[in-house]
């Protein structure tokens, strides 16, 4: 009896162990998928956020390259109202120095042309002057030197 006793007490602890067991599983298996489908869910999410994200960043770096845009377009609008202006002010200044130039031109007259100094005024050569090696000359009368002038010939 003893051992149909024992044997009832062993089939009864396998069969609450096996129970147990089955019960573990379960709830295992139970929290497996419950983990499973938040994963899912936070990988869908994640993967919302990042769309999300790329769609902002996007639109900002529109936004900011349209702005850039337009400023350099306001920029380059600018130098060219520049450049216009500082050539019309070039023209002016062209047409200024042609008129000073003709008023200059009709004060001076005619320059008379001076005589060279191995000459006296009536184009003669002078006497008392002769040139030296250097293309100068000296006056014997006033024993100077007078060095020679570009353009003398």
């Amino acid at each position: 009896m003893q051992l149909q006793k024992a044997t009832t007490e062993a089939t009864k602890i396998t069969a609450d162990a096996a129970a147990g067991a089955d019960a573990l599983r379960a709830t295992v298996a139970e929290q497996v998928a419950a983990a499973q489908r938040e994963a899912q869910r936070l990988r869908a999410q994640a993967a919302a956020e990042a769309e999300a994200t790329k769609a902002a960043a996007e639109k900002a770096a529109e936004t900011a390259v349209a702005r850039a845009r337009e400023k350099a377009e306001a920029l380059r609008g600018e130098a060219q109202r520049e450049v216009e202006a500082l050539q019309i002010r070039r023209e002016q200044i062209k047409a200024e120095m042609s008129r000073v130039q003709g008023v200059l031109d009709a004060l001076a007259g005619p320059i008379p042309k001076m005589p060279k100094p191995t000459e006296d005024a009536s184009g003669e050569p002078s006497p008392d002057v002769e040139p030296d090696s250097h293309g100068g000359v000296l006056a014997e009368s006033a024993n100077r030197y007078t060095p020679r002038q570009h353009g003398d010939a």
